[in-house]
C-alpha cells in the first residue's frame, strides 16, 4: 500500500528550498539516488546524487542493497548534514513506471556519441538525434554480470542524462499537463509527499525553464572483508562541494559560461567555423579549450551537449550562437562542461545560427 502520508498544510515560501529524495529500483536493488534540492524563488535546482555503491560512515551496507522505504532512513540523515536542508520527503520509481512514466510523455529527445552508443544491452544503439522511449532508457542502465567501479560511474553518467532529459520535457511540455495525468503520475510511485505538495511541485517545474545543475557525493573507493569494492562517503568533502556548487548556482545567469569547459566540433566541410566560434565565444569571456574536427561532417543542424549535468552553462552558451538543439550526455571523465557540435545551419561568417 502506498505511503502518501500526513497532509501539507501550506507550501513552502519562495525563499525556502523544496527537497525530495528520488529512489530508482529494478525489483529489491537500488538503481539510482538523488535528492532534489529546488529553490522556487530562484527557479534553479541542485540534483545531489549518491552513488548506489556508496555506504555512509559508521556503516557497511551499501546503498545498493537497501531496499523500499529503508532507504530514506538509511539516507535521510546524512544529506541533511551534507546539504543543512531538512529532508522530509521521498518518492520510490521503480523501472516497470519509469519506463510507463517515458513512455506516457511521449519519449524523451536524446543523443548518444559514438562513445556511448556501443553500451552493450537489448537494443541496438542509435548514435545522433532521436527519441528514447521507456524500454530503452531502462536498458541503458545496463551492468555487466561482475561489475566494476567503472561501470557504475559510465550508468550514473547515462542515468543522469535521462533524469535531466526527463525534467526538461516536462518543463516542455507546461500547460500539457494536464490535472488528470499529473495525479496519474503521483499514482506511479511510492511516496510520503501528500498530492497537493506533489501537484505543487510538478507544476513548478513544467511552468518555466528551471536550471537543473547535477552534482555527486564524494566517496573513497574502499575494498570490503568479502573483497567487494565500494564508496566510502567523505561527508566533510562532500558537504564543501555541495555548498560551493550551491553558491555557483545563484551566480548572475550572464556569468554563468565564464568557468565553462567548452570544445568545439565541427561538423561541416566550412575550414575555420570552429575558430569563428570559438572568437565569438571569447568576446562574450567564455574560454575554450580544443577545437576539432567532428567524428563525421555533413551535420545538418547544431547541437550542444551538456557534459556534466551543469545545464546552465549549456544554455547561456545556446543563447550566445542560436542554438536551439540542447541534449543532455554526461561524460564527466571527460572533463568538459559543454560540447558544442557544429551543422551547417552555423553562418560562417559570425559563427552563430543563420
Amino acid at each position: 500500500m502506498k505511503d502518501k502520508g500526513k497532509k501539507f498544510a501550506e507550501n513552502p515560501t519562495e525563499e525556502e528550498a523544496f527537497t525530495l529524495l528520488w529512489n530508482g529500483y529494478d525489483g529489491k536493488k537500488l538503481e539510482y539516488s538523488f535528492l532534489v534540492v529546488f529553490y522556487p524563488k530562484k527557479n534553479k535546482s541542485i540534483l545531489y546524487f549518491v552513488n548506489p555503491i556508496t555506504a555512509f560512515p559508521g556503516k557497511t551496507e551499501i546503498l545498493e542493497n537497501t531496499s523500499g522505504k529503508e532507504i530514506f532512513a538509511y539516507s535521510a540523515s546524512e544529506l541533511e548534514k551534507i546539504t543543512s536542508h531538512k529532508i522530509s520527503y521521498y518518492i520510490n520509481l521503480s523501472s516497470e513506471n519509469l519506463i510507463k512514466l517515458i513512455d506516457l510523455l511521449g519519449g524523451l529527445p536524446f543523443y548518444l556519441d559514438p562513445n556511448v552508443h556501443r553500451i552493450p544491452g537489448k537494443y541496438a544503439r542509435k548514435e545522433g538525434d532521436f527519441l528514447l522511449f521507456g524500454e530503452e532508457a531502462v536498458d541503458l542502465f545496463f551492468l555487466p554480470a561482475k561489475p566494476e567501479p567503472i561501470n557504475y560511474i559510465q550508468r550514473l553518467n547515462l542515468q543522469q542524462s535521462i533524469l535531466l532529459s526527463l525534467l526538461d520535457k516536462l518543463s516542455f511540455l507546461g500547460g500539457e499537463l494536464h490535472q488528470e495525468l499529473i495525479q496519474y503520475l503521483y499514482f506511479l510511485a511510492e511516496t510520503n509527499l501528500p498530492r497537493e505538495k506533489f501537484e505543487w511541485f510538478i507544476k513548478k517545474i513544467s511552468g518555466g525553464k528551471v536550471f537543473y545543475t547535477v552534482f555527486e557525493a564524494s566517496g573513497e573507493l574502499k575494498t570490503s572483508q568479502n573483497g567487494r569494492t565500494y564508496l566510502s562517503l567523505m561527508t566533510d568533502q562532500s558537504r564543501v562541494g555541495f555548498h560551493e556548487m550551491e553558491s555557483l548556482l545563484f551566480k548572475d545567469e550572464e556569468s554563468l559560461g565564464e568557468n565553462a569547459r567548452v570544445e568545439i566540433l565541427n561538423g561541416t566541410e566550412v575550414n575555420g567555423l570552429a575558430k569563428k566560434t570559438k572568437d565569438l565565444l571569447n568576446a562574450h569571456s567564455i574560454k575554450v579549450l580544443s577545437t576539432e574536427n567532428a567524428w563525421k561532417s555533413g551535420i545538418k543542424r547544431s547541437i550542444i551537449l551538456d557534459r556534466s549535468g551543469k545545464a546552465g552553462y549549456s544554455r547561456r552558451l545556446a543563447e550566445i550562437l542560436g542554438i536551439k538543439k540542447i541534449k543532455h550526455l554526461i561524460r564527466k571523465e571527460s572533463g568538459l562542461d559543454v560540447t558544442i557540435l557544429l551543422g551547417e545551419d552555423i553562418e560562417s561568417k559570425t559563427g552563430k545560427v543563420k
